[in-house]
């Protein structure tokens, strides 16, 4: 027996069909508007993620050792390579790579651009980042101690001092070549003068013209540091003690958290000072300096005391008797009292370097130096005293005198000069290194949903993104 099959008949009006049809386009074209809206955002947020992603990717050791944030925009390779860091922000992008679903991905491409360099106007930025650090690491107070090195500071412009004691109207010929006997001993080694056959100096150097400050002199050039208060190089002055090395503290792994890094050289401070590509030459550029700060003081002390006063006379008498030239005495007085506090200067740098201190001004008490040291200034020993002040002062008071623009570069020489000595950064340059950039993109949104007269939508923009800022 067969089953019949019952059929139903139905109907629709035109009504409902246009109505049907509208509803179905009104929820497709909201669809589509609330998916552009969302991948619109996505761009958004892929780029400001990439770019701090990017960013994310700081050189460690330059971080780690000196507290600065920078991108090898390198790589590791040898010149700057803005394509390198393009194809490493598509990494960080899924929807444009086409990786987030067919709802959620997006066509285009991105340019960079206006890079910002750690090394533009002199180093800015370094300059700028190091005092930010020892603001929030260490606050104002730590400028508490500084008085004592900005009062020195002002009696360290030694060039028209050092004239005023040499030029005393004092003639050779005058004085039957005693003059030029007791100034023969200026033109010896400073170092060993000082330091005799006793003194164990450093003989790390580094090639100059391989130096950022050299390699890269344009850089250097035009428009530098950005004007700076007081507080601000105070506080750069002392972010490079606790960043660097200088003769008193090479070797005891100062600024390095607890562990010994790798120096290109270990004067560090003293090349800021001088900027020489030796150790040797730098301790020797500031030991000279150092002298002749020493020199002015000690030849103004030594006009008031009245017993080294006389003991000059005396000796001025007898070589003036032995070289048949009487009237020259007052003369030879003089160069006699230059040459003991030179020889007293001498000694006082001699201290200094061996780790002690040397009051500014001199009394009895604290004259190290007999009269015979004239002829032998490298035999006078150190002074034994607490009181005064200390190499690291000294040098605060040399660096205080040095631009802002020189210090900051020479500093960076040294950055990179060592970096370069840690395994696997041998190719690191700070002139290739980032802290900021924009990008420029343009982006394409496929229609998924509905497509009214085009089958895709097309937008761009830019952003920008800086470390310092984002920190």
């Amino acid at each position: 027996m067969k089953k019949r099959r019952k059929y139903a008949s139905g109907s629709i009006t035109v009504l409902l069909s246009l109505a049907m049809s509208i509803i179905l386009i009104m929820t497709t074209a909201l669809t589509e508007l609330a998916r552009t809206t969302i991948i619109k955002a996505r761009i958004a947020m892929d780029c400001e993620n990439a770019m701090g992603s990017i960013l994310a990717e700081y050189n460690r050791p330059l971080l780690e050792r000196y507290n600065i944030f920078g991108l090898d925009g390198a790589y590791g390779g040898s010149s700057f390579n803005s394509k390198k860091i393009s194809e490493r922000m598509k990494e960080y992008m899924p929807g444009l790579r086409g990786e987030a679903g067919l709802a959620l991905s997006y066509g285009g491409d991105i340019t960079l651009d206006n890079f910002l360099f750690l090394t533009d106007k002199c180093g800015n930025e370094v300059y700028d980042q190091a005092v930010t650090y020892m603001k929030k690491a260490y606050g104002l107070d730590i400028l508490a101690g500084l008085t004592d090195a900005s009062s020195l500071a002002e009696d360290c412009d030694d060039g028209e001092d050092e004239k005023e004691i040499t030029s005393h109207g004092l003639g050779d010929e005058e004085t039957g070549g005693i003059l030029s006997s007791l100034g023969a001993i200026r033109s010896q080694s400073i170092l060993s003068q000082i330091f005799g056959g006793s003194g164990a100096v450093s003989s790390k150097s580094v090639e100059k013209g391989k130096l950022l400050t050299n390699r890269r002199s344009d850089l250097f050039k035009g428009a530098g540091i950005s004007s700076k208060s007081l507080t601000e190089k105070l506080l750069f002055q002392e972010y490079l003690f606790k960043s660097f090395t200088c003769y008193t503290t090479a070797g005891k792994g100062k600024g390095e958290k607890g562990k010994e890094a790798p120096h290109a050289l270990d004067y560090e401070i003293e090349h800021i000072i001088a900027g020489k590509g030796k150790d040797k030459d730098n301790l020797a550029e500031v030991a000279k300096k150092l002298v002749r700060i020493r020199e002015v003081v000690n030849f103004a002390y030594i006009q008031t005391d009245s017993a080294k006063v006389g003991e000059a006379s005396m000796l001025a008498a007898v070589l003036c008797a032995a070289t048949a030239t009487p009237e020259a005495i007052e003369a030879v007085k003089q160069a006699i009292l230059l040459a003991w506090a030179y020889a007293e200067s001498i000694c006082d740098v001699r201290t200094l370097l061996k780790g002690g201190k040397v009051p500014l001004m001199k009394t009895a008490a604290t004259w190290k130096t007999g009269i015979m040291s004239i002829f032998n200034p490298g035999g006078t020993g150190v002074l034994n005293t607490n009181e005064g002040l200390d190499y690291e002062t000294y040098l605060r008071a040399l660096l205080f005198l040095r631009n802002e623009a020189d210090k900051c570069g020479r500093a960076m020489d040294i950055m990179e000069a060592n970096i370069r000595m840690t395994d696997k950064y041998g190719s690191f340059g700070m002139d290739r290194c980032l802290h900021g950039f924009s990008m420029q993109g343009n982006f394409t949104v496929k229609h998924v949903f509905t497509a009214i007269g085009q089958s895709a939508m097309d937008f761009g923009g830019s952003i920008s993104y800086e470390m310092l800022e984002k920190r």
